[in-house]
């Protein structure tokens, strides 16, 4: 695992091998941003001045170049939006459309 991030937010789950830091020897300074409640498959790599917002996914193996939006799921080499993330909300289904309750429970990952 090689961690060299401009900062890491967090409850971020960082599974192995996972790659961060400079994507050329000339931008030393170029690092990633890691937000808050981020998951991270194992084998990412995330190269480069990129943010990953908040509650965002890294897919096993993606290879990240670019910004991710919060609550994204991203996947692929390069990778490529691949889903988005919605909390879901205590005594709510997935085939709810309202938010029923204070605290998020557990996830679900919609395709777009």
């Amino acid at each position: 695992m090689i961690l060299v991030a401009q900062s890491i937010g967090s409850d971020a789950t960082i599974r192995q091998n996972t790659t961060f830091g400079i994507a050329r020897k000339d931008a030393l300074h170029d690092r990633p941003i890691i937000g808050d409640r981020v998951e991270i498959g194992a084998g990412a790599v995330i190269v480069g001045p990129v943010c990953i917002g908040n509650g965002a996914i890294i897919g096993a193996n993606a290879v990240v170049t670019r910004d991710v939006a919060p609550g994204m799921v991203v996947g692929g080499i390069p990778a490529r939006v691949i889903g988005r993330v919605r909390k879901l909300m205590r005594d709510e289904h997935p085939s709810d459309e309202t938010v029923a309750g204070p605290l998020p429970q557990q996830s679900t990952i919609l395709s777009i």
